[in-house]
């Protein structure tokens, strides 16, 4: 994405976005539908979304990147030259496409060229356009992909815009995968004897301990993201919610060690983010726009996991976990989906291996069978860390990509 030259003048008429990023995703959601249903192939559909989303936006440029072999390849767009569809490639991290998708973050720029990161590709034509907006494509929490618009005039998107790109860039990442058109994310590094291996972290709870490697959750899998009744969505939400605040309740109140303490401060703070309404509205605001309620609890974690990556206050960082936290716990809870390993009874001594654990996550877990945590995550004033300390479970944290490094089963 590039600008040369002097400014060009360009004059659009068009109808009006809707005033909320609910109708807005909602109207572009509903003629995607007509796409997705067509059996069109994976590329043919994928032109076609460049134009709905551009003519939607009133924007002259509309583009997806895909990541191919590690590099992000322009798969389809509506506005730059069509001879450099599937010839412009940029490496993870080049440019404002290559940020976005290493990021996983949104950029939206009134004078792109302005940007440090910038970088202009000629054989796309973009010389002509200013303004700039992207957003990852986020598949297993990576990006696999961006969508991102231009035009001709400086100016920023409205948020409103931005939020139904969001959106969208959600539901495109179901045809993607489907299509097997991306790389999954997943690295191929694993340790695959029975040797001994070498991992450092961070030493968040002190204690030794040998056990079992148990994954703390299986990945559920959302099979549908739009939405065919929006009002039978919101129930299915309405009644997870209930089931999960019981489970909560139930669960802070049998904790098998002391009431006093940070630890009991922690929990309280938890509950509170799970009676918390305006996350409630935000799932709710997602299911407006057309999404199932699956869909609609991921598209409300994905924007949490952004805002997450941008907290340098640890505290903040600490709250946004638990709100991490009750999201996979209420998306499995609407799905009806396989739960964590907890749920599912741990049958020896076990090691638990996960990204990151909220405290009642760890909760669930048989303190008798539970020996240690390795988390890709963590940090000393994490709640999981403080309630780890309280249980007397030994936490080794900041192990990156533990998950991709060791089989289950394995002895630890």
């Amino acid at each position: 994405m590039n600008r040369v030259g002097k400014p060009v003048a360009h004059l659009v008429a068009h109808e009006a976005m809707p005033s909320t990023p609910a109708a807005a995703a909602r109207q572009i959601l509903i003629r995607l539908q007509e796409v997705m249903a067509s059996r069109t192939s994976a590329q043919g559909k994928l032109n076609k979304v460049v134009e709905v989303i551009g003519e939607s936006l009133s924007s002259e440029v509309c583009s997806i990147y895909l990541v191919r072999e590690g590099v992000l390849e322009l798969f389809a767009t509506r506005g730059l030259k069509q001879e450099a569809v599937h010839v412009t490639r940029m490496a993870m991290g080049e440019g404002l496409v290559g940020l976005i998708a290493t990021n996983v973050e949104t950029l939206n720029l009134d004078e792109a060229a302005s940007h440090p990161d910038f970088s202009y590709r000629p054989e796309t034509g973009e010389e002509l356009f200013h303004s700039f907006a992207g957003v990852p494509i986020v598949r297993r929490e990576r990006a696999i992909g961006v969508l991102c618009v231009q035009h001709a005039d400086p100016r920023k998107y409205e948020e409103v815009e931005i939020e139904a790109l969001q959106t969208v860039a959600m539901v495109m990442s179901e045809l993607i995968a489907n299509a097997e058109l991306a790389d999954d994310g997943q690295t191929e590094l694993r340790v695959t004897d029975t040797g001994t291996t070498l991992l450092h972290g961070l030493q968040l709870v002190m204690g030794m301990a040998r056990g079992h490697v148990v994954f703390h959750q299986p990945r559920v899998h959302i099979e549908h993201t739009v939405a065919e009744d929006t009002e039978a969505e919101r129930a299915r939400v309405i009644s997870a919610f209930a089931k999960m605040r019981e489970q909560i309740d139930r669960m802070t109140g049998a904790a098998e060690f002391g009431m006093e303490g940070e630890h009991q401060e922690v929990l309280e703070t938890y509950k509170m983010f799970a009676y918390d309404e305006g996350w409630t509205r935000r799932i709710n605001e997602a299911i407006d726009s057309g999404l199932t309620a699956e869909a609609a609890i991921e598209r409300v974690q994905q924007r949490t996991r952004m805002r997450m990556r941008q907290i340098d206050d640890p505290l903040l960082s600490d709250r946004m976990h638990d709100l991490e936290d009750l999201a996979n716990r209420l998306l499995r809870i609407v799905s009806g989906q396989l739960g964590t390993a907890a749920q599912m009874g741990l049958r020896q001594d076990a090691i638990l291996i996960a990204r990151n654990l909220g405290p009642a996550e760890l909760l669930e877990y048989d303190r008798r069978r539970l020996k240690g945590v390795i988390l890709e995550e963590g940090s000393l004033t994490a709640h999981v860390t403080i309630v780890a300390r309280a249980m007397g479970v030994p936490v080794l944290g900041r192990v990156r990509d533990i998950r991709h490094l060791v089989n289950e089963a394995t002895s630890s």
